[in-house]
């Protein structure tokens, strides 16, 4: 193993430890951590500085983005929009906590389909939050069914994650349709299986509470009340506050504006008209602002761990390292011992790292062995072990703050939940003969 290697293996687990262990500071985490490996790779303080730049330009947008996205959502929020709408709903049936769990991933899914996980949680998390609270059910739920849904809602043709992987394959004709063509049998019995674990987490709280001596509440218009809407609400702004939110949601789907201008503009618009005094406007700027600020930072410097691993070459040594420990008797089952064991590579690399450097290698490897690249592509794209990094999928970060749950607290409970998803994915596609 290279010393390179060695340096990158040490630093992604030596950052996993502290974040799962609450040992230090999130921002210490990723800002010097990754610079004191940097100097111990050889490399020069001009040439950290070109890794540290490189990397916050890789989050600089999503950075923006929640700068004005939280306190949009918040502000929306706060004028009951999402309330309002639940409540609606909720005149009609009557929900207790397994159906809820199986219908957040189920909206989080449809909530996907313009290819943003950003939107998604923004979206997804505010909708069901006042639901899962008042049934008691722990909101690590929540974030944890809303990534799956996201992950599973990705897969359309225009998801970056596809046009990534077809870029791989240009034989291909048309080729992120047919990826997505291929992956549909086994989405469907992953997505079944997703709804069956929403409901068993349901269930498992529900008989939490019986236990406890708890009355297991279900949610119906008793709770439609206007006496739940909070001070800001402004019941009479709700059809305003959601063609607003909707337009948003299109702009950002079919414009080039960067998605940050687009929020900000929302974000102008919705607090000039549901709060047009100058005075209360300055007071919910400022409290939005205190929300924003621990979240944002975080995610703008994840971009530096990115940007040193990849300029100091320490991520190509790893993933070599990788390729070079697989015997050559397991060749024509490489890329499906690496598929899983994905969740717990996903701990060492970024998503880019994945699809434009492992993913080449190992298909190169399997090609030798007979094995199609295309099925290679196909095996690998499905990587819900993202979920389960902050540097591959910064967005849990503030997927967490607007579930109103601890971001470490949620890798725990996660970890092997996303794993256990991403082996059943990978056995179905083998068993229907799709990554043979």
């Amino acid at each position: 193993m290279s010393y390179l290697a060695v340096l990158g293996f040490t630093m992604m687990a030596l950052i996993t430890y502290l974040l799962m262990k609450d040992k230090i500071n999130i921002l210490v985490c990723f800002a010097l951590i990754p610079v004191i490996f940097s100097f111990l790779s050889g490399s020069s303080w001009s040439d950290t500085e070109g890794y540290i730049g490189s990397g916050l330009e890789m989050t600089r947008d999503i950075f923006l983005m929640i700068m004005f996205s939280l306190p949009y959502f918040a502000l929306i929020s706060d004028a009951a929009l999402f309330d309002m709408m639940v409540f609606k709903f909720l005149k009609r049936v009557k929900i207790k906590a397994p159906i809820l769990c199986s219908l957040a991933a189920f909206v989080a899914v449809i909530t996907t389909l313009d290819g943003s996980v950003m939107s998604s949680y923004l979206i997804t998390i505010p909708l069901f939050l006042p639901l899962f609270k008042k049934l008691k059910i722990d909101t690590v739920i929540l974030v944890f069914l809303c990534s799956v849904g996201i992950m599973l809602g990705a897969i359309t043709p225009w998801n970056a994650r596809i046009l990534r992987a077809a870029s791989l394959l240009p034989e291909l004709d048309n080729g992120p349709m047919t990826l997505v063509t291929q992956l549909l049998p086994v989405w469907f019995i992953v997505f079944a299986g997703v709804l069956i674990l929403g409901y068993f987490l349901g269930l498992g709280v529900q008989k939490r509470q019986l236990a406890n001596g708890e009355e297991c509440e279900e949610i119906d218009d008793s709770f439609t009340s206007e006496e739940n809407y909070g001070e800001l609400a402004r019941p009479k702004l709700f059809w305003f506050n959601l063609i607003l939110t909707i337009l948003l949601v299109v702009t950002l789907s079919i414009s080039s504006l960067p998605s940050y201008y687009i929020f900000a503009a929302g974000l102008i618009i919705a607090l000039c008209v549901n709060y047009p005094d100058l005075k209360q406007q300055n007071e919910l700027i400022s409290e939005y602002a205190s929300k924003t600020y621990p979240i944002a930072p975080i995610v703008l410097l994840s971009g530096v761990v990115v940007g040193i691993l990849q300029g100091t070459g320490m991520m190509d040594a790893m993933v070599q390292v990788l390729v070079n420990i697989i015997p050559s008797s397991v060749g024509p089952y490489v890329h499906i011992i690496i598929a899983l064991l994905s969740t717990p590579l996903m701990l060492l690399f970024t998503n880019d790292t994945w699809f434009f450097a492992l993913v080449p290698i190992i298909a190169a490897l399997a090609g030798e062995y007979g094995v199609p690249a295309e099925v290679v592509a196909l095996t690998l794209f499905f990587n819900i072990g993202a979920f389960t990094s902050l540097i591959a999928q910064p967005q849990i970060i503030m997927a967490c703050e607007l579930g109103e749950t601890d971001v470490r607290k949620f890798l725990r409970f996660s970890f092997f939940k996303f794993w256990g998803l991403s082996v059943a994915w990978t056995l179905a596609g083998v068993l229907l003969g799709i990554f043979i």
